[in-house]
């Protein structure tokens, strides 16, 4: 029987994934690119790592000293460049240019690492895949192990000549009857032996190996000699074809008898008036079973995700406390702009990583739950889509820029009145009694701003040019405006200011404009930030003093209203995510029990309308279990 009738039977009996998978083999025993998946399986420390390092250009993988993580590693060769793709279990991909970036600490929960070389040493059909070894101590190396050999097209077991063939190794491979595949047996660290040695290991172990090898090759990767190696990856490309044909028609078989299986359960109905009622309400018991499982996933995995929000809070706020604080600690930018790109870029990555957590704890949950009475499947969590899930905007309310420049405009204002003053006064004697009578009010720090505007007047009343002019204001600037406010702010120069505008009042005004002008002038030749070059300099002077004040604003605004509405947002987020992980594992859960009372709902209806038509239909049935059996 050909595939394709195959696949019409599982439709016609309600067996949709079964039919897909069918479809599967039949694309991929079609297709004459496919590669070929060929895992290294072994004891740890028996050398995978290390061997695939010698055959790649990056030589870069991780060789840990413990068994550290159950990932699988696809190392695909004779592509443009050496990269490596970390597939996690929720969807996400993370590329590495640099392998040696990869360690296996950091990426354990990932499901798989797709491994690109330059190397043209290894047939670029052939996909080597690095495996957890056999002895971890952890089950779940064994468990992810067990999962992905079912899709392996050939098995390299590899073994240290020290050690030889272990029982624990013979075991797994009748266990997961691996017979089935080709095996081909790779002995390393030959270097450590002689090669007389050598010859008899391999000797021994062809004679005595209760597996049935297809080819042995003895290699030493620390000295590069993996020449056996390369003959034997050759030849298995060369029998391609042929392999994908056997394995192709295992994977056919496999499925066959889950057809059959399926089958016999509709041919179990001998009573169908009440048995088909029967096995109807079971489905509904199966799914409130299912739903149940799929509730106390979610439930349990709350308790892990309030140890995940105090990690990543803990996390967030010990970073945005530093860039938030170093940003307060500057001068002469613009604050409120940084601080807004500083905290979403902050809250965005936290927010994602926190997500990513919970869906690595429920995938991981679920992973140890499937052998049991608890088990779901676990298609839903590898597939869903949680690009709807959206982070909400951080509230701000902070405005830095402002924080400590409240009296910049009356330190500005008063230097350049002051300035103004001294040019409508035209001597040094008048701007000098300004002077005296500042410092007399305000103190040394006026009588230097009230000397500098003096300085300023006697240059214009003596025909001095407006650069000048411009170079006696930016040199007496920083002492303006040290000295302006506390001049502006005394009775006495306010009364000096008002009798020079009572004797000389348009004169006072022209002199105003006159300063205002080289003032702006003398600002957009120095590119000030603000206005003119007195407000540039006095808000440069203020702002140093202005730095305790920024930081005490940020301190209470990430506390008093970032922190809190984070801690909102990832409880938003995770109830969100949950919420879209139950409904999904109970679609899938709710599908799957539906295409068996689809089919039993059919035989019911059949039987209703014409007894007839019911055994027609259950005679048909059995006429397709003679076909798969007579396969």
């Amino acid at each position: 029987m050909d595939i394709n009738r195959m696949i019409q039977i599982a439709q016609d009996v309600g067996m949709e994934d079964v039919a897909q998978s069918l479809c599967d083999a039949q694309n991929r025993l079609q297709d004459g690119n496919v590669p070929l998946m060929l895992p290294l399986v072994g004891e740890f420390s028996a050398g995978k790592t290390t061997l695939i390092n010698s055959l790649t250009d990056s030589r870069q993988l991780e060789t840990a000293t413990k068994p550290t993580t159950a990932t699988i590693y696809q190392i695909f060769f004779g592509k443009e460049e050496c990269k490596a793709t970390v597939v996690y279990a929720d969807g996400r991909e993370e590329v590495f240019t640099d392998i040696s970036q990869l360690k296996n600490d950091t990426i354990k929960d990932a499901s798989v690492v797709l491994v690109e070389d330059t190397s043209t040493k290894v047939p670029p059909t052939t996909v080597l895949v690095d495996t957890p070894g056999l002895s971890s101590p952890d089950e779940n190396h064994r468990r992810v192990l067990m999962d992905f050999l079912p899709s392996a097209d050939g098995v390299l077991l590899t073994v240290d000549v020290n050690q030889q063939v272990t029982r624990s190794l013979t075991d797994f491979a009748k266990d997961m009857e691996l017979a089935k595949r080709r095996l081909y047996l790779v002995i390393t660290k030959s270097d450590t032996k002689s090669p007389e040695d050598v010859d008899a290991a391999r000797k021994y172990i062809a004679e005595n190996c209760k597996l049935p090898l297809s080819q042995v090759a003895c290699v030493s990767a620390a000295n590069g000699d993996v020449q056996e190696l390369f003959d034997m990856l050759n030849a298995i490309s060369n029998d391609k074809s042929k392999i994908v044909a056997d394995v192709t028609a295992q994977r056919v078989e496999s499925l066959s008898k889950r057809l059959v299986e399926g089958i016999d359960e509709l041919l179990a109905v001998q009573n169908p008036d009440s048995e088909l009622a029967d096995k109807i309400k079971a489905q509904e018991k199966e799914l409130d079973r299912l739903n149940r499982n799929i509730d106390r996933l979610v439930d349990d995995t709350q308790d892990g995700i309030k140890e995940i929000e105090r990690s990543v809070n803990q996390e967030f706020c010990d970073t945005i406390f530093n860039k938030l604080d170093a940003l307060a600690a500057s001068h002469g930018i613009d604050f409120d702009t940084q601080a807004r790109m500083s905290i979403g870029g902050t809250v965005t990555l936290y927010l994602n990583e926190y997500k990513n957590r919970i869906q690595n704890l429920m995938y991981q949950n679920a992973r140890e739950r499937r052998s049991g009475e608890d088990g779901i499947n676990l298609r839903s969590l590898e597939e869903l889509d949680y690009s709807g899930l959206n982070i909400s905007d951080i509230p701000y309310n902070m405005n830095l820029n402002t924080v400590g420049h409240e009296y910049d405009g009356i330190l500005s204002g008063g230097a350049k009145i002051l300035s103004a003053a001294a040019l409508v006064a035209g001597t040094i004697a008048t701007a000098g009694a300004l002077g005296v009578g500042a410092a007399a009010g305000a103190g040394a720090a006026g009588a230097g701003a009230a000397g500098a505007g003096a300085a300023a007047g006697a240059g214009a009343a003596a025909g001095t040019s407006g650069s000048a002019l411009l170079t006696t204001l930016a040199g007496s600037a920083d002492a303006i405006a040290v000295g302006a406010v506390s001049i502006a702010a005394q009775k006495n120069n306010k009364r000096q200011i008002q009798q020079i505008m009572q004797n000389a009042p348009q004169q006072f005004s022209d002199s105003l404009n006159t300063v205002n002008n080289f003032n702006q002038q003398a600002g957009n030749q120095l590119a000030q930030k603000k206005n003119g070059l007195v407000e540039g300099l006095v808000s440069r002077m203020t702002d140093k003093a202005s730095k305790p004040k920024r930081q005490k604003a940020v301190h209470d605004y990430i506390s008093d209203t970032l922190v809190p509405a984070f801690e909102n947002e990832m409880r938003r987020v995770s109830n969100e995510l949950l919420t879209v992980i139950r409904n999904s594992l109970h679609m899938e859960a709710q599908g799957t029990i539906s295409q068996k009372e689809q089919a039993l709902e059919t035989l019911k209806a059949q039987l209703e309308q014409s007894r007839s038509a019911y055994e027609a239909q259950m005679k048909k049935i059995k006429s397709y279990k003679q076909e798969l059996l007579a396969r």
